[in-house]
């Protein structure tokens, strides 16, 4: 059983005397306008099992056999045209059975109740002796070993899936470039505590203030000394910080409002 049995001329059919020929199936239109490949209906030619109709996909069931004249054999499955799916050729002391449409003898339709009997029906004509099972080609239908299969037999799904990879590929690139640029160095703030007294103290003599200069000036000399002698901070209130202050250093009350301008 085999969907495709190679070339016309190969070896193997030209010992059988057999050829294989493909036909164009019809399509129509199908649910949402899209084209559908027509079914194909098959029947056994025995009288006695030409009762039941099984319908099979036309895109599966497009390969006929066309035996060659002179070679003695029986069409046993045959379509609504008469063409045969399923022969049996005499070959040796024997017969080799040749069925083009190994899709009937899947889960698919052995399990389903219109297609089950077809399976049971066709291997019912192999003697009664043990049989042999084996699968020459294990890697399942002719295609059907790519994992991406359904997108390339579409062509609107091939270009999105191959969009997606160049914009995926893109995106990495990108991505990894901006993210790996170099950190600029960024430079500490400069201490510009100098810079603003010299701007106040500019202030003050332009503004012709030098008993605010003097004032401020004395204020950081007491809280300088005060540091210095490791004693609590004075709080500093202007009214009385002239008689406040002499009284705890004890110095002379004149001397200091003098030097103050008080």
């Amino acid at each position: 059983m085999a969907e495709d049995f190679g070339d016309s001329t190969s070896v193997f059919l030209d010992s059988l005397g057999v050829r294989t020929r493909s036909i164009k199936m019809r399509v129509h239109a199908g649910p949402k306008g899209l084209p559908v490949v027509d079914s194909v209906t098959v029947h056994f030619t025995n009288p006695a099992l030409a009762g039941p109709r099984y319908r099979l996909p036309g895109a599966d069931a497009n390969v006929h056999f066309v035996v060659d004249s002179g070679r003695v054999g029986r069409a046993l499955v045959v379509d609504d045209a008469g063409r045969p799916l399923l022969v049996r050729l005499n070959y040796g002391r024997g017969h080799v059975y040749l069925c083009s449409v190994p899709i009937a003898f899947t889960n698919q339709f052995v399990l389903q109740p219109a297609t089950s009997q077809f399976a049971a029906t066709a291997l019912s004509y192999l003697p009664a002796r043990p049989t042999w099972w084996d699968e020459y080609q294990k890697q399942g239908r002719r295609g059907d070993q790519s994992l991406l299969r359904i997108v390339s037999s579409h062509e609107a799904l091939n270009t999105a899936f191959y969009l997606m990879l160049i914009g995926g590929l893109l995106f990495v690139l990108v991505e990894a470039r901006r993210r790996q640029r170099i950190i600029p160095t960024i430079k500490p703030l400069p201490n510009t505590t100098l810079q603003f007294t010299r701007t106040v103290a500019s202030l003050y003599r332009h503004g012709s203030s030098h008993s605010l200069i003097a004032e401020k000036k004395s204020v950081y000399l007491w809280i300088t000394s005060a540091r210095a002698s490791k004693s609590p901070a004075p709080i500093l209130a202007m009214p009385t910080f002239g008689s406040g202050s002499a009284r705890s250093r004890a110095w002379p009350g004149p001397v200091w409002t003098s030097c103050c301008g008080w």
